[in-house]
């Protein structure tokens, strides 16, 4: 899941840099990459709005959601292998 949420990262990225019309293939992964990781980013990035806001407007516009999901993510999975051994 960190993969994807990097790859949807690049790729939007990539895809405001060039600005103009993408490729079809390129518009699908674009696609299946915000299908699977916005059940994740979604509800983080509604958790993370306000206090994001509390700190400085500026911060109203950049979205932290992705390094929170993959630090949630490393955390759990960390958590499961120390339950597990």
């Amino acid at each position: 899941m960190s993969l994807a949420i990097l790859a949807r990262i690049i790729l939007t990225m990539i895809l405001q840099s060039l600005g103009s019309q993408p490729h079809p293939i390129v518009t699908r992964i674009t696609m299946f990459l915000v299908a699977i990781t916005e059940p994740i980013l979604g509800p983080l990035r509604d958790l993370l709005r306000e206090p994001t806001r509390k700190i400085h407007p500026i911060f109203e516009r950049l979205d932290f959601s992705p390094m929170a999901a993959i630090l949630l993510i490393y955390l759990v999975q960390w958590a499961l292998r120390r339950l597990l051994v």
